[in-house]
């Protein structure tokens, strides 16, 4: 099993978190851990179901790297589950595609891309363009988008957007987040205005999660400043802080805590004690201790919600 788990750690890229707590962990960095324990039982069959949901580009890239060495190198059987289509299509041998109305088909994708509900950018484009077969991926499109590029070459460049003139509903000003010796986020000036969707990029572990917690208010901030409307949501009660910024966390356990939708509370009301059950150790574990940036810890399910006995291994 040791040697199972150093194959695993380098064939995941994960080896640099050999020693790291998962509390530590970014959402992405969880997900590999967990894709991770899976492959040290060597399973003849491995069932993924979004293993790439929480994961950035080079890392979703390396996973299904590491699946498709399994699946030539070793002959494992994969079946994976995802809505990221563009990241999988080209790697898969076959295609179950469930519609909408629940039939199932199953074939070859390039086949059931033609017609299905649900498809990536690159295979309507190709739908488009009237290519066959339908490009799988970048590199099948740039194979077939010759003719296309060269009449795409005298169209009038799209007009630019203008710049923002209205003065911004959120600024911060060097903000600086350190989780002991880590500086997640290293002197961040942001300005969000009216009407604007603004991306926030980067590699997982890259400190996205702690500058959203920051610039919220609830999560930690070593140095820096925020202003939304005038106020700064740190100083602020978290009803009237809510009021300024919402944000949704990427586990939305670590909003919700009650047993049904109706129970959890309207906004401005006061949270009621949660029921006995799952809520109940979610907002136990929410007492015991907090994630790093100031963010309520992920609740643990099942009987890892237990407490340890102190001085247990």
């Amino acid at each position: 099993m040791r040697r199972r788990v150093e194959e695993t750690l380098d064939l995941l890229g994960i080896a640099d978190l050999r020693d790291r707590p998962l509390r530590d962990l970014s959402g992405g960095q969880q997900q590999r851990v967990a894709i991770g324990s899976a492959l040290t039982a060597h399973p003849r069959v491995l069932v993924l179901d979004e293993p790439t949901s929480a994961l950035d580009p080079t890392g979703a890239e390396e996973v299904l790297a590491a699946l498709t060495r399994l699946v030539h190198d070793l002959g494992m059987t994969v079946l994976l589950a995802e809505h990221r289509l563009e990241r999988v299509l080209q790697h898969a041998d076959r295609l179950v595609h469930v519609g909408a109305d629940g039939r199932v088909r199953d074939g070859d994708p390039a086949v059931l891309a033609r017609d299905a509900d649900v498809a990536p950018p690159v295979v309507h484009l190709g739908r488009w363009a009237g290519w066959q077969p339908l490009p799988l991926s970048v590199r099948d499109a740039r194979r077939a988008a010759g003719p296309l590029r060269s009449a795409l070459d005298d169209a009038p460049p799209a007009p630019r957007r203008a710049a923002p003139t209205t003065e911004p509903v959120l600024a911060a000003d060097a903000v600086v987040v350190r989780h002991g010796d880590v500086t997640a986020v290293a002197g961040v000036d942001l300005a969000l205005r009216d009407g604007e969707v603004t991306a926030l990029m980067g590699r997982n572990g890259a400190g996205k999660s702690s500058l959203l917690w920051a610039l919220q208010g609830s999560g930690r901030r070593t140095g820096g400043r925020v202003q939304v409307s005038g106020d700064d949501p740190a100083r602020l009660g978290a009803a009237r802080r809510r009021a300024l910024v919402g944000l949704v966390p990427q586990q939305p356990s670590d909003l919700l805590y009650l047993d049904t939708v109706a129970a959890e509370p309207r906004p401005g009301r006061p949270r009621r004690r949660p029921p006995i059950g799952h809520g109940r150790r979610a907002a136990a574990a929410g007492a015991r201790g907090r994630r790093p940036g100031g963010a309520p810890p992920r609740p643990v399910r099942g009987p890892a919600a237990v407490p340890r006995a102190r001085g247990a291994g």
